[in-house]
């Protein structure tokens, strides 16, 4: 996803999981460890959260999700 502010780490996401994780991994190490873990307020009806965007200095992070909700009605007594 982006690069860090020092050129030596990489933060990575892996798609479709919920809460989304962010990981920071260091390039010379091979060394992963989780950073952020990003999930909407109300998670109703999240379906995926579908881009991830970190600055170099991981103090922002801005994504867009999707989600689906709906309205159920229950009719009777109909002829």
């Amino acid at each position: 996803m982006q690069w860090s502010a020092d050129g030596r780490s990489l933060y990575t996401h892996r798609g479709g999981e919920l809460p989304a994780k962010i990981w920071r991994l260091e390039l010379a190490s091979g060394h992963k460890e989780l950073f952020k873990e990003i999930m909407p307020a109300d998670p109703a009806g999240v379906g995926s959260i579908e881009l991830i965007i970190v600055t170099p200095d991981g103090r922002t992070i801005v994504y867009n999700y999707r989600n689906n909700l709906s309205d159920l009605y229950i009719v009777g007594g109909l002829k």
